[in-house]
């Protein structure tokens, strides 16, 4: 068996000596190691990747984890910038959807364009926006692209001074975020501002209501007053002066 090494990492795989003869050829030393350093050089000093771990207690529902993430179960240690240890199960984006909803966090807390973007790419939500406008990751031309979907004829002039991507497919406006995240931004922030998302609003509804509310009826307690207590009774000669004059 040999193992392969690449400038990305090493011991990557092993290969068999019949498959390295098929597979590879022998090349001189020079030209391997200036082929080494131009793969060596295009590696960038920092790599940023997104993971989604799920730690804590893990064991009680480690068979609905199995259930709902199709390809294995991950372990992954880490250590936060501020020091901190984290052991947990890393969860497919695919699957993040559904781990709320089983355990009852479906509601989406997305507030901006950055975060709904991340939502939706990353974590396939559906963000609804006021007007029954929605934000979802959907498949065209053979890639995965996030759709805004208006639900009314002004709605869709509305979205197209967003900079958003419009065709027309079958007779059907589409509106489509562009694939540059800068742009992306722009346009989407321009749609919140006319239909902001729906569940802040039903949150901030939910406040007002709480805010303005009557009070409760446990917390409203009566208490017996002495009624003597409330009186004053005016001087002697007041009410001397008020009879007289009566």
């Amino acid at each position: 068996m040999f193992s392969i090494s690449r400038p990305a990492g090493y011991n990557l795989f092993y290969i068999k000596e019949s498959e390295l003869a098929s597979r590879y050829k022998i090349v001189t030393k020079t030209k391997t190691r200036n082929w080494w350093k131009e793969e060596e050089s295009k590696i960038p000093p920092v790599e940023q990747k997104t993971v989604h771990l799920l730690s804590g207690a893990l064991l009680p529902v480690w068979k609905y984890l199995k259930q709902l993430q199709q390809q294995g179960l991950n372990i992954v240690r880490t250590t936060t910038d501020n020091g901190v240890r984290l052991v947990g199960v890393n969860v497919s984006p695919d699957a993040i959807g559904e781990i709320r909803r089983t355990f009852g966090l479906w509601k989406n807390t997305a507030a901006n364009a950055e975060e709904i973007l991340r939502s939706v790419k990353e974590e396939n939500e559906n963000v609804e926006l006021l007007g029954e406008i929605k934000i979802r990751k959907t498949r065209f031309q053979g890639g995965r692209v996030v759709e805004v979907c208006p639900a009314s004829y002004d709605q869709i002039r509305e979205l197209r001074e967003t900079g958003l991507i419009n065709i027309i497919q079958n007779s059907k406006q589409r509106f489509f975020v562009s694939e540059e995240e800068g742009v992306a931004l722009i346009s989407l922030g321009k749609v919140l501002k006319m239909y902001p998302p729906l569940h802040l609003i039903e949150s901030d509804s939910a406040e007002d209501l709480l805010i303005n509310s009557p009070p409760d009826s446990e917390q409203v307690r009566s208490e017996i007053v002495e009624l003597r207590a409330w009186l004053i009774e005016p001087p002697a000669e007041e009410v001397q002066r008020i009879t007289f004059a009566s």
